[in-house]
């Protein structure tokens, strides 16, 4: 038992090196992150000499449908949507293949008249589902564009114990009533959003307090000769008699108030922090 043990385990390691497993799971774990659902299948891969293994690899997160079940040991169907050329088409069905009519075009696909019926077939796919029906264990091939009959229907092909290709998804909220993917960002969406105010209004504000004021006319003369002083460099007052007496050149200077904006955006400074605190603690 411990042999067979080590010789599949080494099995499955050389399988996940003959490709990059790691970035199929990278993506599966951002599917969870951003959508609240992260989904695998595993797909038999024929090499050119007969050989076949098993690879995994990511489905996106708008591709996959499922059955209504609120477990996933209740789903009676699950199905993956491809977009499909010509020749993956006629590989399915020779004959059924050659009539589905390609009802998608490639995002960028432009032609001279600028009509998307001029596009060539080379940038045209057909949509087209790949449902696996537990209670038959079989595999349907549904073209949107055709609706005469399945464009292929095969037998289990991986002979797998549970059926689906997939292992039970990677979901970011869990609960026991549905299978419905919550994103994760939906429950913390309003602390999300009170940061970003609080931060737009401190932006705001900060742009506001400037050191910045006016002075009387009069005094043009000795607020020009303070400009061009450097630390700790002293000028001589062009009139100090009529200074002394109006009680100093901060007198004759008056700067804009910014000692309430400060403040205000001191307290919105510790509201982000407070707001930030809560979101790491959800």
């Amino acid at each position: 038992g411990d042999a067979a043990a080590t010789i599949l385990e080494r099995a499955i390691s050389i399988q996940t090196e003959m490709y990059d497993f790691d970035r199929c799971m990278q993506a599966v774990v951002k599917d969870r992150q951003l959508q609240g659902r992260g989904v695998a299948r595993v797909r038999v891969v024929t090499g050119p000499n007969g050989s076949k293994r098993f690879v995994c690899e990511p489905v996106i997160w708008d591709d996959y449908r499922r059955g209504p079940a609120k477990r996933w040991e209740d789903i009676q169907w699950e199905a993956f949507r491809h977009k499909m050329t010509r020749e993956d088409l006629v590989d399915l069905d020779p004959k059924i293949g050659a009539l589905i009519p390609l009802d998608v075009t490639l995002d960028h696909a432009e032609t001279e008249k600028g009509d998307s019926r001029d596009v060539p077939d080379m940038f045209k796919r057909a949509t087209v589902y790949e449902i696996w029906d537990k209670s038959t264990r079989k595999v349907y091939f549904i073209a949107e564009s055709y609706k005469g009959a399945p464009l292929s229907v095969q037998d289990d092909p991986y002979k797998l114990r549970d059926f689906f290709p997939t292992p039970e998804p990677l979901y970011a909220v869990t609960t026991t009533n549905t299978l419905v993917p919550v994103c994760g960002y939906n429950l913390w969406r309003k602390l999300a959003e009170e940061i970003d105010n609080l931060t737009r209004r401190i932006s705001a504000l900060v742009k506001v307090i400037k050191w910045k004021g006016i002075y009387a006319g009069s005094d043009e003369t000795a607020i020009n000769a303070l400009k061009g002083l450097e630390d700790g460099e002293l000028a001589p007052a062009p009139d100090s008699a009529r200074m002394m007496s109006q009680g100093g050149i901060d007198k004759a200077i008056w700067l804009m108030p910014v000692e309430q904006a400060a403040k205000t955006v001191q307290t919105l400074y510790e509201a982000r922090e407070r707001a930030k605190q809560a979101l790491y603690e959800q």
